[in-house]
Formats: C-alpha cells, sequence, structure tokens
C-alpha cells in the first residue's frame, strides 16, 4: 500500500477488498460474443451484446482519442480470458473510466496487457486533479494484476489506464466500484436497472469476496423513508453477490444492504 494525500493504493485483491465491502460491480457479463464497437459505453448503450441498461448508471468507458469501434469486448476463451473484457481496440489509445454523479471513493479492477512489453500507466483524478499515479505490472489474462484505490477525502471521477507502445493492448476484467469502508447495518449500495425482467426488477450487485454472508434488506421508496421489505432474509455466500429484487411498488430505489454471520 502506498499512501498518500489521503488516498491509499493497493495492489493486494485481499487487502482490499477485506477493507471494503460497500462496492458496486460492473463485470460486463452480458455479452456472448467477442466484438469490437464504437464507444462511450454507458446506460444508454445498444448493440447486438448490449442493451439499454446493462451497464451501471453514471458510469462510462471510452477511449483518447476516440475513433470508430475503439473499444473491445472480449469473450472467452478468446486469448485465454478467464472472464469477459473490456478493452481499448487501439495500442496507442488511453482507456479511460469515467464516473458521473457517482459516490466513488473506492475501486478495484483486474487489468492485464495484451501483446508487447511495455507496463501499465494509471492515473485517478478527483474534480480538482490528479490525486493517483502508478505503474501496474503487464501481467496476462490468466494471472491480472490488481489495482485498487480508496480516497477518503475525494470522490473518484476517472480513471485513464496508458500503454504507449505499439501494439500493446489494456483489457479490464471487471471494475468494483463505490463508497469505500465495510458495509453496516445501514449502509447504502448502488444498483443498476436489469434488462429482463423489465420494468419492476433490479439487479442488485456488491463486492465481498471473503468474510461474511450478506442478504437484501430493503429499499426505499424516493417519495419519502418509507422502508418496503422485499427479499429480507435472502443470502447469498461471497462472491455470488447477485440478486433480482421485484420492485414494482417502489418506483426508485435504494438498496440496503445487511450483514449476517456466516452459518
Amino acid at each position: 500500500m502506498i499512501p498518500a494525500r489521503a488516498v491509499t493504493s493497493f495492489t493486494d485483491r485481499i487487502t482490499f477488498f477485506e477493507q471494503n465491502t460497500r462496492l458496486a460491480i460492473e463485470d460486463f457479463s452480458e455479452p456472448t460474443n467477442s466484438f469490437a464497437f464504437p464507444g462511450p459505453l454507458d446506460a444508454s448503450t445498444s448493440n447486438a451484446e448490449i442493451n439499454p441498461g446493462d451497464i451501471s448508471n453514471g458510469f462510462s468507458i471510452d477511449t483518447v482519442p476516440a475513433f470508430a469501434d475503439n473499444l473491445f469486448l472480449g469473450v472467452p476463451p478468446l486469448g485465454g480470458r478467464l472472464t469477459n473484457t473490456i478493452g481499448n481496440n487501439n495500442q496507442l489509445t488511453t482507456l479511460r473510466f469515467d464516473f458521473a454523479g457517482l459516490d466513488v471513493t473506492a475501486f478495484g479492477l483486474d487489468v492485464y496487457g495484451f501483446g508487447g512489453s511495455t507496463n501499465i500507466s494509471v492515473e485517478v483524478f478527483c474534480a480538482t486533479g490528479l490525486i493517483v499515479a502508478a505503474t501496474i505490472n503487464m501481467a496476462s489474462a490468466a494471472s491480472p494484476s490488481f489495482f485498487g484505490v480508496v480516497a477518503e477525502s475525494s470522490s473518484v471521477s476517472r480513471i485513464e489506464l496508458t500503454r504507449n507502445d505499439f501494439n500493446s493492448f489494456i483489457n479490464v476484467y471487471g471494475i468494483h466500484f463505490g463508497p469505500f469502508g465495510i458495509i453496516g447495518d445501514s449502509g447504502s449500495i448502488l444498483s443498476k436497472p436489469a434488462v429482463s425482467p423489465a420494468p419492476d426488477a433490479v439487479v442488485l450487485r456488491w463486492t465481498s469476496e471473503n468474510g461474511v454472508t450478506y442478504s437484501v434488506d430493503r429499499a426505499n421508496a424516493a417519495t419519502g423513508d418509507v422502508y418496503v421489505e422485499t427479499t429480507n432474509g435472502l443470502a447469498s455466500t461471497p462472491p455470488l453477490n447477485t440478486f433480482t429484487v421485484n420492485t414494482v411498488s417502489i418506483p426508485s430505489s435504494n438498496f440496503r444492504i445487511r450483514a449476517q454471520v456466516d452459518p
């Protein structure tokens, strides 16, 4: 860990997730075929493999500079991938992740370089400028590098990944993001709309790869502080933390989860 300016960087996956369990995950799991497509990739993206709502609201991915078919979504077993990845489709571009209107004071991602021999440069920004600059080992599809950041006093606005070398691409397996810290009885959690069974369902995903089991506790309506019990007591053992919750009676939902002791 490298502390600087109230910001802590992590290269150890286990340590990061032990300290941060309030995170949503975007794992690009919906596509079943590898393909190149134009950015940005966000909640409004609609193409042969991605539907509107597949990507978390407020989260977007693009390259700098942008061009036709600048993003590549890879599906295993292509290139030895373990799960789906998102990456740049031109080796001389920066892969950029943006967070708009989200409380992102922590994020963690699994990343590797394809082709070439250069490592990956990462820069993390808040609204006022650069807060972290680091270099990540290019690693491999079978054994990716991990990089995480906790920024206790600043919300992360964007992340930039670069490999300035010919024939050197960047691939990200998935990104966990949200508020830093350990989930508690009333910790809020990010959620994203589900494509099916729309419109009355929300897919709830979060990060906890170690430790206790979690359950969906409550969802509250945006019209007030009235709590509606949804699937209280339905538990999931890490890391399979995905529920589909019927929200027909909740116009706009903010899910909360409750920690339970492992049986």
